[in-house]
C-alpha cells in the first residue's frame, strides 16, 4: 500500500497535526482465542444508559492515520472512574495496545491516564497540548459526540486557554473510516437507523443544551455500565 498521504486526510486536520488524541469511550472484557480474556475498546454493539457507545471506531481511524502519518504522536486517553475490576487496565492502556496492533509504534504513543469522562478528556488534552507546545493537534471521537465536545472545548478555551496561533481540530472517526470505503459507509447508514443510535444522539443534544444553560454535570458512573444493545 502506498504511503502517499491522501489529500482528504490532510484536509480533515488543515495539514499534518503534531499529535492526535483518541478519546476513549470505554473498555470491555472478552474471551480470547487462547481461552483467556482480553480487555478491548467498546464498539457500536455496546451501549450504556444513554445509547450506543462506540470507541473501537476511534482507534481504528487513528490506526489508519498512523499508517499515513508515521511521524506524529497519538495520545490514548482515560481511566475508569471509581473502583475497577481486578486486573482491569486503564482505558488508555487498552487503546494503546490496540493502536500497536494496528501498526502504530510504541514510541509514538502517549498515555493520558487522568481523565474519566469527556469533560476531563478535554481538560487533560489542553494541559498536555500546552505542556508539549504543540501547535496543531487533532481529536478523534465518534461523530455524534463532536458537537458536545466542541461546546465543552469552547468553554475551556475561554476559561483556561489563550491560544496563540495553535489549532485544535475535532474529526469524526466515521468520516475517516468512510473516506474512500463504500462498505463502511453502508454499515454506518445501517447503524444510524438503530434505536440505540437515536437514543445517543438525543442524549448528546440534551448535554449540549445543559452546557449552554450552565447546568451540565457528568453522568453518574452507574448509568455508564457497558452492555449489549437490547
Amino acid at each position: 500500500m502506498s504511503k502517499t498521504i491522501p489529500q482528504s486526510y490532510k484536509k480533515f486536520f488543515g495539514g499534518v497535526p503534531q499529535a492526535i488524541f483518541v478519546f476513549s469511550a470505554g473498555v470491555k472484557k472478552i474471551k480470547s482465542a487462547s481461552g483467556g480474556f482480553n480487555w478491548v475498546p467498546t464498539d457500536y454493539r455496546d451501549c450504556d444508559s444513554f445509547g450506543v457507545l462506540g470507541g473501537r471506531d476511534r482507534f481504528e481511524a487513528a490506526g489508519r492515520l498512523g499508517f499515513y502519518f508515521p511521524g506524529i504522536f497519538f495520545v490514548s486517553t482515560s481511566r475508569p472512574l471509581g473502583i475497577t475490576k481486578p486486573g482491569q487496565p486503564t482505558h488508555a492502556r487498552v487503546g494503546a495496545r490496540f493502536l500497536r496492533e494496528l501498526g502504530v509504534k510504541s514510541k509514538r504513543i502517549i498515555l493520558e491516564e487522568r481523565s474519566v469522562n469527556l469533560a476531563t478528556q478535554i481538560k487533560e488534552m489542553i494541559k498536555l497540548t500546552k505542556r508539549k507546545k504543540w501547535k496543531r493537534v487533532g481529536i478523534i471521537t465518534s461523530g455524534f459526540q463532536i458537537p458536545r465536545a466542541l461546546a465543552m472545548y469552547k468553554g475551556e478555551v475561554l476559561r483556561y486557554l489563550r491560544p496563540r496561533g495553535g489549532k485544535v481540530i475535532f474529526v469524526s472517526s466515521d468520516e475517516i473510516l468512510s473516506n474512500g470505503d463504500p462498505a463502511y459507509s453502508a454499515v454506518l447508514r445501517s447503524l444510524r437507523k438503530r434505536l440505540a443510535w437515536t437514543k445517543r444522539v438525543m442524549a448528546e443534544k440534551r448535554g449540549i443544551s445543559a452546557i449552554v444553560q450552565g447546568r451540565y454535570h457528568p453522568a453518574n458512573e452507574a448509568l455508564k455500565t457497558v452492555r449489549k444493545e437490547e
